[in-house]
C-alpha cells in the first residue's frame, strides 16, 4: 500500500459518467497496461512504490475511484459496486484499451472482481489483495466504521497523528514517512481545518448481495495475496477460493495484517510471477 515512488507517476483527470475522476500512470512497455484499485478511503498513491516497480517492465496506472483521492465525490451517493465497475469501463475507453490486469486491494479487489465476472474480456488476469467473496465480520466492522467517520484536525500534525494511529498496523516508519503519505490522505478546508479527502458516504459500498456467485463467474487467471494476520480475508476463505471459481492461486504474506503492501518479498515474487512473466 504506501511507500515513496522509486519513479514519479503523471498525474490525469478524465470525466466518466459526469464525474471528474483522477489517475496516476507510470508509463511503462507493452500494450496491455496493468491498473491498480485501492481499498475503500484510499488514494491511488497507495501503490506509489509497488507501481513504480512494475512500470519498469509494463504500463502501470492506479486509480482514485469516484468518492476517493482527487476523483469528484457522487452528488447523490452512488458509490455501488455498478457504478464503480461503470466508471472503470470509462476509463478504458478513455485510455483506448479493451483489456488491463488488475490488481485491488480490499475494496478495489471486490470492484476488480466484479468486473471480472461481469465483463470478462476487460480483464486479462485479477490480483486480489487480502480481499475474497467472504468478509470475516470482525474486520469488515472496522473498516466500515472508520469509512463513515467525517472527522476534522486543527493542524497537519494532528492529521497525521490519527493517520498513524487508524493505520498503525501496517508499518513502524520514521515520522518523516507518516508525514509524507498521510499528504496523499487529507485536504485543507477554507477554513483552515484538515479533513480525510474520501467522501464518508463510500461506506454504503461495502455489500455484495452474492460475492460467491460472482467469484464463481471469473474465467481470468488470479490470484490472492492474503496477509497471514489479516482480520478481513479468513485462511478458510482464501482456501475456499482456491478450490472454486478461477481457482486461484493463493500467497500468504508472513507478519502483515490488512493488507499487505505488495513490496513484501512474499508478496513482490509473487506479482513478479503473475504479472510479468511472458
Amino acid at each position: 500500500m504506501f511507500g515513496f515512488s522509486e519513479s514519479a507517476p503523471d498525474s490525469h483527470f478524465a470525466t466518466v459518467n459526469q464525474l471528474r475522476l483522477h489517475y496516476l500512470d507510470w508509463g511503462g512497455p507493452g500494450e496491455v497496461p496493468i491498473v491498480m484499485l485501492p481499498g475503500i478511503t484510499r488514494p491511488a498513491q497507495d501503490f506509489n512504490l509497488v507501481a513504480s516497480r512494475l512500470a519498469k517492465h509494463r504500463r502501470t496506472m492506479a486509480v482514485d475511484l469516484r468518492g476517493h483521492g482527487d476523483s469528484e465525490w457522487e452528488p447523490e451517493g452512488r458509490y455501488n459496486f455498478d457504478s464503480q465497475v461503470g466508471d472503470l469501463l470509462g476509463l478504458m475507453g478513455h485510455w483506448g484499451i479493451v483489456q488491463a490486469a488488475w490488481v485491488g486491494t480490499s475494496f478495489g479487489g471486490l470492484v476488480a472482481m466484479v468486473l471480472a465476472a461481469e465483463h470478462p474480456a476487460s480483464v486479462e488476469c485479477l490480483v486480489m489483495n487480502d480481499i475474497g467473496p467472504e468478509i470475516a465480520p470482525e474486520g469488515a466492522a472496522r473498516i466500515h466504521s472508520a469509512a463513515g467517520k467525517d472527522e476534522r484536525f486543527t493542524t497537519y500534525d494532528d492529521a497525521v497523528a490519527r493517520f498513524r494511529e487508524r493505520y498503525s498496523t501496517i508499518g513502524d516508519w520514521p515520522m518523516a514517512v507518516w508525514r509524507e503519505v498521510t499528504r496523499h490522505s487529507v485536504r485543507q478546508l477554507e477554513d483552515g481545518m484538515w479533513a480525510f479527502k474520501h467522501d464518508p458516504a463510500v461506506r454504503t459500498a461495502t455489500t455484495l448481495d452474492d460475492p460467491w456467485s460472482l467469484y464463481d463467474r471469473v474465467q481470468a487467471p488470479t490470484l490472492v495475496i492474503r496477509g497471514a494476520e489479516s482480520d478481513i480475508l479468513a485462511p478458510e476463505t482464501a482456501e475456499e477460493m482456491s478450490r472454486r471459481g478461477p481457482s486461484a492461486t493463493v500467497v500468504e504474506v508472513p507478519d502483515r495484517g490488512h493488507a499487505p503492501l505488495l513490496t513484501e518479498p512474499a508478496a513482490w515474487e509473487a506479482l513478479q510471477d503473475f504479472l510479468l512473466t511472458e
